[in-house]
């Protein structure tokens, strides 16, 4: 799938079988299971006209990476909160500087332990010190996982597909078929 396309899976509603875009189970394990629109709204369009043909069936739509995004059926629609998607956004940035800080204090504690060097004491440091802390923490986070990402890009591409690429794993449901 590429960038922008949505998945449209159909299932039954009292039994959860898997069913084809005609609301028929499929016989082989070749033949089509879900559809892929170009958007979101063209998804939601063709479910809602399925659900009128076939009022037992619910329609599930994915994106390109196996996310889930919405579920409707003859009552209604649940989907994704947007909401609290920006609030898990928001709240990874004091994660990350967390994170950094303890990994900067951790690599400080071993190197006083092993090569004799002066650990950094947080008890002795004014606000603008522990601000920079902070600071340095989060961006050596960030730093090292766009390392590691484009280590897993570059090997992906560079190395004929030798290293594995986190975002091609396949999403829990493929689309076969046409």
């Amino acid at each position: 799938m590429r960038f922008g396309e949505i998945a449209l899976f159909n299932f039954d509603a009292k039994s959860g079988q898997l069913l084809g875009p005609k609301a028929k189970v499929p016989q082989l394990p070749v033949q089509e299971v879900c559809m892929v629109f170009g958007s979101r709204y063209a998804a939601r369009a063709s479910a809602s006209g399925q659900i009128a043909a076939h009022p037992q069936m619910l329609t599930v739509l994915y994106d390109r990476r196996g996310r889930w995004l919405s579920t409707r059926w003859r009552e209604g629609e649940t989907g994704r909160n947007p909401g609290l998607g920006l609030a898990w956004i928001l709240l990874q940035f004091p994660l990350l500087a967390i994170y950094g800080t303890i990994s900067v204090l951790a690599l400080s504690a071993i190197g006083a332990s092993y090569f004799g060097i002066e650990p950094i004491r947080i008890a002795e440091m004014s606000s603008q010190q522990l601000s920079n802390l902070f600071t340095g923490g989060f961006w050596s986070v960030v730093l090292a996982a766009s390392c590691s990402n484009s280590y897993e890009c570059g090997c992906s591409y560079g190395m004929e597909g030798q290293c594995w690429r986190r975002w091609d794993r396949p999403s829990a449901r493929s689309c076969t078929g046409g």
